[in-house]
């Protein structure tokens, strides 16, 4: 898996609001500008890229605290 391809696996998994999966989906794995994901949205760049650093902080901070019960870790991470 590539870094793109992970991504949507951990904001999944991790389980991230709807609207910050949306959020990194536009802005991360598609590469649309933060103008292009306010027109989407109906907000402004700076209030996207502003929840583009929350939603990423909040990921970060799930992952520094492990993978939550019941979710499906890929093979790379398992660890013997």
């Amino acid at each position: 898996m590539t870094d793109i391809q992970v991504l949507p696996f951990l904001v999944s998994e991790l389980r991230l609001p709807a609207d910050e999966q949306e959020l990194l989906e536009l802005r991360v794995v598609l590469g649309l500008s933060a103008h292009d994901v306010g027109a989407l949205l109906d907000c402004s760049p700076g209030a996207v890229r502003m929840a583009q650093h929350r939603a990423l902080g909040r990921l970060r901070s799930m992952m520094a605290g492990g993978v939550p019960r019941g979710a499906i870790m890929p093979c790379h991470w398992v660890t013997t």
